[in-house]
């Protein structure tokens, strides 16, 4: 039996009220999400509930805690790798340094080589707007660890949530979550987006890939370091003289 077959087997209880709307055109209801790991539309109601399509009883089931552990070890998963099975110790052996003629200069020397192709950073985290003035980090932790893996943050032991304030140090109704794995940014997307944050008041939020800009060099700062290598440079003649 697949995972998908498991999942539609253990799904789904009973269906509780308000059941999603009967109307076939899915795509343009934006309540309602397609789910690439299980092939199946999901509706997340206004009371916080979240709803999957069994199409072959042609009716929405509600879903519970176990299937959305299911859909995060879903994502999460590798493909071809069986998770029942222990892992073995990786060997790994000693690799030698191979030098070509082009690595070296005349001197024998290996020449600096200037990697410009480097490989861009996982992007683990949501954009959240649209939050209400009094959210705690705790809040939001309760609600966005239900779709992955909350980092950890180093410096207070909690999960990495940034609520962003003003000048005035007043919230100022967005967040970013840090995820563990680029893979829930996707499910958190697709199952919060434009759904309610307090399921018993109007709490209408935005959930969105974080974008983040490329810092872009100061020549200010390069200077600076230059300065401080020529400075440590004269401390340290200074130190060979007074030892003669």
């Amino acid at each position: 039996m697949s995972v998908n077959d498991s999942i539609k087997n253990k799904a789904l209880a009973k269906e509780a009220s308000p059941v999603p709307p009967s109307s076939t055109n899915f795509a343009s209801d934006p309540h309602m999400h397609f789910v690439e790991e299980t092939g199946k539309w999901t509706y997340t109601s206004e009371d916080g509930n979240t709803w999957e399509y069994n199409e072959e009883q042609q009716q929405w089931c509600q879903m519970d805690e176990e299937v959305l552990l299911k859909l995060q070890q879903l994502a999460y998963s590798v493909p071809g790798v069986d998770e029942s099975e222990p892992a073995n110790p990786m060997i790994r052996e000693k690799r030698k340094k191979v030098f070509t003629v082009d690595d070296t200069d005349q001197n024998g020397k290996k020449k600096k080589t200037n990697n410009s192709q480097k490989k861009k950073p996982a992007n683990t985290s949501v954009y959240v707007s649209g939050l209400p003035p009094d959210v705690t980090i705790e809040e939001l932790a309760e609600v966005f660890s239900k779709y992955g893996v909350l980092l950890e943050d180093l410096n207070s032991g909690g999960p990495k949530i940034k609520l962003y304030k003003d000048d005035h140090d007043r919230l100022k109704g967005d967040a970013l979550v840090t995820y563990f794995k680029e893979e829930s940014v996707l499910l958190a997307c697709q199952l919060l987006d434009e759904t309610d944050l307090r399921p018993n008041e109007a709490s209408k939020i935005r959930v969105q890939k974080a974008q983040f800009k490329e810092k872009m060099p100061n020549p200010s700062e390069d200077t600076n370091n230059t300065l401080v290598k020529q400075d440590k440079k004269k401390v340290q003649k200074k130190l060979h003289q007074l030892e003669k």
